[in-house]
Parts: structure tokens; sequence; C-alpha cells
């Protein structure tokens, strides 16, 4: 979709077009309605950044917009397209997209991290230690697949979305169990999160409307909580902002429904 390729670049006007216009063809659309909607939030952040002062300057957005363990490039990504252009979800095909997207889920839990690093110098209280990281990275982990689970629920089926996720699912947790994270305890705040995040249907607030209840806001305080930023508008943007790029970049909503 050419919106996921101009949100990715930061050029939010373009996004929003193309995705209204994705939206007209099809107003059931959730992909690219939350994403028009995360654009838009966006923009107005930016718009908006030369008169809040819990707004980061030009450095601290740079350096919270560092890539992650892996990058992930457009190149990349078609390669992993075209590798299963053709080929029928069978369950064998499904638990390889689970494997891949296992490995993106895992490499960007530290994103949390990320952003609160590039904020220590204006908020020294913010703790980055080991259990702060790992109690983030699993928050982080489980909104991941709350997103990829909406996703899968649209692109694959009711069938053919439990093969997916169950796979996922036990992907993410073995790979979790590496960094300390007990995967009975990662299953039961996965399972909590996917009850909770239920209630929150808008990924973040359109036009005027609150923060609260909307589940990157809710997500966020989470990640705050633990790695003590506070109530840190700045934060909650940039959290944002680098969670979605990432999601886009993932290209999921091709990788999912079989490709001809």
């Amino acid at each position: 979709m050419r919106g996921d390729a101009y949100y990715d670049k930061g050029d939010y006007d373009r996004a929003i077009a193309n995705y209204d216009e994705a939206i007209r063809l099809n107003p059931n659309f959730t992909w690219a309605i939350n994403l028009r909607d995360t654009a838009i939030a966006m923009k107005n952040d930016l718009g908006e950044s030369g008169d809040n002062d819990d707004v980061a300057n030009n450095s601290q957005l740079d350096a919270a917009a560092v890539s992650t363990e892996d990058e992930l490039t457009s190149k990349d990504t078609a390669k992993i397209l075209e590798y299963f252009r053709g080929k029928t979800n069978t369950k064998d095909v499904l638990e390889e997209k689970a494997k891949i997207v296992a490995h993106f889920i895992i490499h960007n839990c530290d994103s949390g991290l990320v952003v609160a690093t590039a904020l220590k110098d204006t908020t020294p209280e913010i703790r980055l230690g080991e259990e702060e990281a790992r109690q983030a990275g699993t928050e982080t982990a489980a909104l991941l697949l709350t997103l990829v689970d909406r996703l899968a629920v649209e692109f694959l089926g009711s069938n053919n979305r439990d093969v997916f996720m169950n796979a996922l699912e036990a992907g993410v947790a073995d790979a979790l169990q590496d960094k300390g994270v007990e995967p009975g305890a990662f299953q039961e705040l996965v399972y909590k999160r996917y009850e909770e995040y239920s209630h929150y249907r808008k990924w973040v607030p359109k036009g005027d409307e609150g923060a609260k209840g909307t589940l990157f806001w809710e997500f966020g305080k989470k990640v705050a909580t633990i790695l003590c930023v506070g109530q840190s508008i700045i934060f909650q943007a940039l959290l944002t902002n680098l969670l979605m790029e990432k999601i886009v970049r993932w290209k999921i909503n091709e990788l999912l429904p079989e490709q001809g």
C-alpha cells in the first residue's frame, strides 16, 4: 500500500490521503483506518512540538529513531514476500511465517528502552536496569502480539489464524526465555493483555479526542511506569511512532494472505 511507504518516510499528508482513498474503497479496512488515525496523530504532534514543554528537541527525536537490533529494509521485505509468493497457507507455511514475525517482534521488544534512553538526559530518574528492560520488553511483546493477532483475524480467518498465532506465541515465548522470561508467566501476561486490549479498538486518538482508552496510550503508560519515565507526552508519541514504523515496515497485511 502506498500509504505505508509514505508513513514510513514521515510524509503524513500523503499517507493520510492514500489511507483515505483505501477506506473509501473499503470502509471496513481496519489496517488503513488505524494507520490513518496514527498518521493524523503524528502529524498533529509534530505540528504542536514547538509549543509543548514536554516535547524533546531534534537530537532526542533522532536518537529515539535509531534502529533497534534489526533494521528491516524494503529490500528485505520484498525478498520475504517474494519467497512466499504462490505458496498456499498450509500449516507448514503459516508456521514459517510465524517464525519470521517472531523474529521481528523479539528484535523490537526494546523499543521502550530505546526511547527512554533518548530522554535520559532530561529525565534522570528514568531506570534502565536489566529487570526494567525485561519487564518493558515483555509488555512490548504482548502489545505486538495483540496487533499481529488483530491482523491475523482480518487476513487469515479463524482456522489459519489459530495455527499462525499458536506458532507465533510459542516462538516469542521461547526467545524471551533466553532473556530470562519464564514462558508460563509470559503466556499468562499475553492472555491478560489480549483481554484488556480488546476493549481498546482505536490504536490512537482521532482529532481532538482524548488519548485515554486508546491502545497505544494505555500500553505506553505501562512501559513508562516500568521505566520511571513519568507522564511524558513525548515518550508516548515517540514510542508509538517508533513501533508503528516497525509494524508498517513488516508489511503484515501483505505477508499473511496467500500471494498469487
